[in-house]
Parts: C-alpha cells; sequence; structure tokens
C-alpha cells in the first residue's frame, strides 16, 4: 500500500458476526498518492476503475451511493442504536448480528477485515460504546450482571436531573457489607441471597406472564408484592452514588447494575459473555436468569473503584488494564495537542468542540478510531474547555 497509484480488487468478506453466516464478495478501489491511502468499498461492481485523482475518487464514490474513507486521518465512527429494555446502547465500533457501526457509511467489519492491518487494528476492535438508560425506576436500571472475562470502563457523561433531582445518580456494585456481616459464612450469605432471587424471579414471570396475555391490569397486591420481593433481593446488593464525571471500572466477577438515568460511555473488551444474575423486568434476549449458573463464583468482599491517576498537567489515567487503557485529556480553550501511538487508538469527545488538523471536528460523543503511528493535532479554539478520552489497546508484544 506504499506504492502510488489506483488499484481494484475483490474481497471476500466472512461475515461471520451475522446469522446465518454470510459470505459477502466486495469490490473495492485503493488509491495512493502523495497524501496517503484513500478507499471506496462497494457491494456493487463499479462502473469505472480507472481513478485520476481524489476528486474522481469522490465521484465515482458519489455514483455509487459512497464515501471515500481516507486510511491516514483519524476514521469517523458512526454509531448504530441498539434497543434495550431498559432504554438503548449507543455502539460506535460494534460489529454483531444485532448491529454494525459504520465509518462514512461502510461497514466497519468490512474496513477492518480488509485494512485492519493497514490500520493497526486487524481483530475485533475496543467496544466503544454509550449507555442510555430511561429515566424511569426500576424500567431503567440494567442488568445485575457479571462477566468471567469482559472488563469494562464507565465515564459518567449526565445525570438526568428529574431522575435524579441532587445530580447524583447510582450503580448497584458488588455485595452489601453490613449484609453480608449477617451470615456466618460466604455460603450462607449466597444462599440466602439465591432464595431471595428464586422467590423474586417468581413473582416476576408471573407479572410478565400476565403481560404476555395482554391483562389489562396487573393486580394491586402482586404490584406491592413484585416491590416487596425486589427491594428484599437488592437489599443483598451495594447501591453506589455517581456524579458526572466519575469513572467505574468494573472488573471480572463484579456483578453490577447501571440505573436509570445515567448516561456513560463506555469501553470494554470485545468479549460478548454475559450472566444475568437479576433484572426487574422480562429478560429479551434469552429465557432463563444466570444466578444459579455463577453466582458461587461472584467476589462478594468490598471491590473500590480503581482512581484515576494523574499524567501531568490537564491529564490522568481513569484505565489502567493489561488489555487497555483510557487516557482523560482536558484541552484549554486556545490550547492543542498532538496525539501519536503505536497502537490504533479510539478517541471520544466528552465536553466542549475541538478540531483536528485534518479539519475534522470533535464534538461531545463524537468518536474516531485513529490509525496507528498516526500523528494528528487537535485545538481548542472555543471560549471554554474540552474534555476528550483516548483508549488504547495493549501492544500485542
Amino acid at each position: 500500500m506504499t506504492e502510488p497509484g489506483c488499484s481494484h480488487f475483490t474481497w471476500t468478506h466472512a461475515a461471520a458476526y451475522l446469522e446465518p453466516v454470510l459470505s459477502l464478495e466486495l469490490h473495492v478501489l485503493l488509491l495512493v498518492d502523495e497524501a496517503g491511502a484513500s478507499t471506496v468499498i462497494s457491494r456493487t461492481p463499479f462502473s469505472v476503475v480507472e481513478v485520476d485523482g481524489r476528486s474522481n475518487l469522490a465521484d465515482i464514490a458519489e455514483e455509487q451511493g459512497l464515501s471515500v474513507i481516507n486510511l491516514n486521518e483519524p476514521l469517523p465512527l458512526t454509531p448504530v442504536h441498539i434497543a434495550k429494555p431498559w432504554g438503548q446502547e449507543i455502539w460506535y465500533s460494534g460489529i454483531e448480528a444485532r448491529g454494525v457501526s459504520e465509518v462514512n457509511g461502510t461497514s466497519i467489519a468490512w474496513l477492518l477485515d480488509i485494512f485492519g492491518p493497514f490500520i493497526g487494528c486487524g481483530h475485533a476492535p475496543l467496544l466503544l460504546k454509550i449507555l442510555d438508560p430511561l429515566p424511569t425506576e426500576n424500567l431503567g436500571d440494567l442488568y445485575f450482571e457479571m462477566h468471567e472475562q469482559k472488563i469494562e470502563v464507565y465515564v459518567v457523561t449526565n445525570i438526568d436531573q428529574q431522575a435524579w433531582p441532587d445530580g447524583k445518580g447510582a450503580i448497584r456494585y458488588g455485595f452489601n457489607q453490613q449484609k453480608l456481616g449477617e451470615f456466618e459464612s460466604r455460603d450462607a450469605f449466597l444462599s440466602a441471597y439465591v432464595e431471595q432471587v428464586t422467590n423474586y424471579q417468581a413473582c416476576r414471570n408471573e407479572i410478565d406472564g400476565l403481560i404476555e396475555n395482554r391483562a389489562d391490569v396487573i393486580p394491586e397486591a402482586l404490584q406491592e408484592k413484585e416491590k416487596h420481593l425486589r427491594e428484599a433481593m437488592y437489599a443483598f446488593t451495594e447501591l453506589r452514588p455517581l456524579e458526572t464525571g466519575d469513572v467505574v471500572t468494573v472488573r471480572p466477577l463484579v456483578p453490577h447494575s447501571l440505573q436509570h438515568g445515567v448516561r456513560v460511555v463506555e469501553f470494554q473488551t470485545p468479549h460478548y459473555e454475559r450472566y444475568i444474575l437479576s433484572f426487574g423486568q422480562k429478560v429479551l434476549t434469552q429465557d432463563h436468569w444466570d444466578t444459579l449458573e455463577v453466582f458461587d463464583k461472584a467476589i462478594i468482599e468490598p471491590v473500590e473503584f480503581d482512581k484515576a491517576k494523574p499524567l501531568g498537567e490537564n491529564q490522568d489515567l481513569v484505565a489502567d488494564f493489561d488489555e487497555f487503557k483510557v487516557v482523560r485529556i482536558q484541552i484549554a480553550s486556545g490550547e492543542s495537542i498532538t496525539l501519536e501511538s503505536d497502537q490504533y487508538t479510539m478517541l471520544m469527545g466528552i465536553q466542549g468542540e475541538l478540531l483536528f488538523d485534518t479539519g475534522a471536528t470533535m464534538e461531545p460523543e463524537a468518536a474516531f478510531l485513529m490509525p496507528n503511528k498516526k500523528r494528528v493535532s487537535l485545538s481548542n479554539r472555543t471560549g471554554s474547555p474540552a474534555i476528550l478520552l483516548v483508549a488504547e489497546e495493549a501492544s500485542p508484544g
């Protein structure tokens, strides 16, 4: 990809993430010139494959209803919105049957399959998403779930003022240590917890059955029973306060549930395993809870959030795992910063507006995949501070 000129080729893309698995033939135009490498990827053949410069490449792309992707610049990530019982997830780098994110209107799965090694990401990328729960109590509370491998980092970007008038939201995180002290052993505590979960699930199933059968009204006594059993079940867990700007690191085997009205940016390793211990409404993605399968693996001892580590003026390390790290950077009005890494990185705007030296703009919740070894400058030309997150995967070596 260093020789100047234009090439045209087909690429067989094995879409193993789809159900059923598909094999797609992709048509690719690649132009390499003094400004770098640019490409257009299409499901249908191009009417013209001879390219005379970037302007001509853009014209060919427009004829196909496509856009040119500059492989030497930060790649703008177009999210896909995934509906959830509790709200929605907004995926910026998702590659699943439920949804695939895009770069300039092109599937990120296609782009990384073909050009991943060139931009430094020849594998499943870090998952970057926004969790956007509904503001209603219980209805907007996420699954109380646990992972055996997946690592998650939440950065709180907004607390719904109607849901939390004092500006402090919450996350259910681990187990209540005072409650634990009431039992003579770990096994006794977990046994009592599972009993409460089982009681609540039976009530929940009864309500969900009525809803499925289109019952006009859920009996008030049953509603009160559900609320009482839900409170008894959650008494075994710990509810921790959250404010805008807080960072939550979720390590494996720590049960957790983000609460209603708390919007977060999430970075996570590309593992898709999840175990649901409980949920305050019907689970749509599976027909069971996983409490009995994994409850004895859960960490029940106190688990603290990792504290951000200062890295210098206006920078702090908000997550530092073997798999990846996340740095938060604040750029004052009139200031700029230069970024460069041997690994590909994910960039997400959190506050304010930043201008790339390429001309692109980063606003809050705008995200980019930056190719490895690419040097880019970001400047703040507004009158207030700007904040961005930079996530970097660990070096394979």
